[in-house]
């Protein structure tokens, strides 16, 4: 079992009308993932961004949508096109707005997947056709590639490595 199925097992689904009932939220739960997303709405994000989601990210959004918890977050989709909740970070909005920032080096190529909160944004390269190529962008960072598959990903941001690895960096 991989990283991404041991955080989403018993992830809470949070849809329309999750905070409207407050017995959903009794129970100390710290994963919270979107549902189910439909292939439709999937194919519809990739028109949107003009790319074609890496196997690995497609099975993820497809079984899960979006994921919240354990200090981590991955930006995806959720059943509904117009979200709600605003419980998750929507990859097609969070992708335009990175590529639309003023002077970023950021190509169309790019997928927004996640942020360490200070300024450092990881990046699938749907550019990558063999395999995954996750990268990290922000100041001081141009493109570093820190990962190859979604797990390793997940599990090095659980780690808190990528904090270590960039600092060294620019240090």
């Amino acid at each position: 079992m991989g990283v991404i199925d041991d955080l989403t097992k018993d992830a809470v689904i949070v849809g329309q009308g999750f905070f409207d009932d407050a017995s959903k939220q009794t129970e100390a739960v710290s994963n919270h993932v979107a549902g189910p997303i439909p292939e439709a709405r999937i194919r519809n994000a990739e028109r949107q961004l003009s790319v074609t989601f890496p196997d690995q990210y497609r099975v993820f959004i497809a079984a899960h949508g979006a994921f919240l918890g354990s200090g981590l977050e991955l930006y995806g989709l959720t059943p509904e096109e117009d979200d709600a909740t605003g419980f998750f970070r929507n990859i097609v909005q969070q992708t335009k707005l990175l590529t639309a920032t003023p002077n970023t080096k950021v190509s169309q190529s790019y997928i927004a997947i996640s942020s360490d909160g200070m300024g450092v944004d990881f990046l699938i390269d749907s550019a990558t056709r063999e395999g995954l190529r996750i990268v990290a962008y922000g100041v001081g960072f141009d493109f570093i590639e820190v990962a190859n598959t979604l797990d390793e990903f997940c599990q090095n941001m659980l780690t808190d490595t990528y904090a270590t690895l960039l600092n060294e960096i620019v240090s």
